[in-house]
């Protein structure tokens, strides 16, 4: 959600009243940053006198160039850097105060950023080939713990590829692969959830990482990268790290990851909050229950059974009428097929994402056409209705 465009303008001439000393260059490359913060939300002007000095430093230092947009994006991204230093120590001190929850995510308000026992319940599980590590705090000592974990996981000759994510106040993920057929080059990919420019602020965090566990500078490839879909509110950072975390699972081959994430993610983004729910939904079902139902099993078991297995989970976690609608709808057939009963039973659990994407699909149809995905999602919903349950 932005701010308005009046008080974005009162905020950029507010900045520009106390630097009336700038370019034509530098007024631009302040208008820009101030036009991200708007779309953040944030009043760049309110910001703190050391953090507004931090910026002007940085744009009277930034040379005249043609990409001012492309300038002004990774200048905002170190501003942003900042103030997540400036948040966790605030976080920090709440924690002291014994503010800190741990409940888990789907028992707390709706945009409520993720902790790092969240991150850690929601990241893929680790494999025979790729290492996922605990969260690292980039402000703090704990990352000599995370050292030690990642100099063995390099040892290992049989790990191939590292997900570690980052944080706390904004989310990000490091993807380090190891050099291949007689190469010497170790592949780093930093993952940002607002998009590529915003993930070189912490490239440098990254390095000094990668060097204290023995790989020089000179032997990374580094790339950066953000969602089909980039983030575009304040507090679902963390979702986007683990679903983009389960799609380099997919992509990397490996036979357990959530296709729901992967899906919600390249589909929607946190589009009126679909990624939220998603996490919430499948935080909900985790508690209690072994972690591994967060993953989702491919090719390990025949086709039927894997079905029949997550029918029966799918039941454990229907109530009562859920269980009626899906008893009567299943009985409908005369023989009911394994494929048939469990499209029921994932149709029922997942109504609020699928009359989701038909509320978004009926918003769109009255612009543009709707792709297949999009009439499907409005036709289960209509089936969903006549089956008794209402949209939220």
């Amino acid at each position: 959600m932005a701010i308005t465009r009046e008080s974005e303008h009162l905020s950029l001439a507010s900045l520009q009243s106390i630097h009336p000393d700038l370019t034509g260059h530098q007024h631009r490359l302040l208008a820009l940053v101030n036009h991200q913060a708007a779309q953040d939300n944030i009043d760049l002007s309110r910001q703190s006198p050391n953090m507004l000095s931090l910026l002007m430093q940085k744009i009277k230092s930034s040379p005249p160039r043609q990409d001012s947009e492309e300038q002004a994006l990774k200048l905002y991204a170190l501003l942003r850097e900042e103030m997540q230093k400036q948040t966790y120590l605030n976080q920090k001190m709440h924690r002291e105060q014994g503010n800190y929850t741990n409940l888990p995510l789907h028992q707390r308000a709706l945009k409520d950023e993720m902790q790092d026992h969240d991150i850690q319940r929601m990241m893929p599980e680790s494999t025979a080939e790729i290492e996922v590590f605990a969260p690292v705090n980039r402000f703090d000592s704990s990352t000599e713990a995370v050292q030690e974990g990642i100099k063995s996981a390099l040892a290992k000759q049989a790990i191939t590829h590292l997900f570690i994510p980052v944080g706390p106040g904004h989310w990000r993920g490091l993807y380090v692969t190891k050099p291949c057929d007689n190469q010497d080059q170790f592949q780093l990919e930093i993952f940002d959830p607002y998009g590529p420019a915003n993930a070189t602020a912490i490239t440098g965090f990254a390095k000094k990482l990668l060097e204290n566990c023995g790989i020089d500078d000179n032997k990374l490839t580094i790339t950066h990268k953000g969602p089909i879909h980039p983030q575009k509110d304040g507090y679902a950072c963390g979702d986007f790290t683990c679903a983009y975390s389960h799609k380099k699972m997919k992509i990397l081959g490996a036979k357990h990851y959530h296709n729901e994430l992967i899906s919600t993610l390249d589909t929607f983004g946190n589009s009126n909050h679909a990624l939220r729910k998603v996490t919430r939904s499948l935080t909900s079902k985790l508690m209690g229950e072994e972690k591994q139902h967060l993953s989702e099993p491919h090719q390990s078991k025949s086709p039927e059974q894997c079905l029949k297995q997550e029918i029966t989970r799918l039941k454990k976690s229907m109530d009562p009428v859920e269980k009626q609608v899906y008893e009567s709808t299943i009985a409908l057939p005369k023989k009911a097929a394994v494929s048939y009963r469990h499209e029921v039973a994932s149709l029922i659990k997942c109504r609020d994402t699928i009359f989701d994407k038909a509320n978004m699909a009926i918003q769109k149809e009255r612009t543009q056409s709707l792709t297949d995905e999009e009439l499907a999602a409005k036709l289960q919903a209509e089936e969903l209705e006549k089956a008794g349950f209402r949209r939220q």
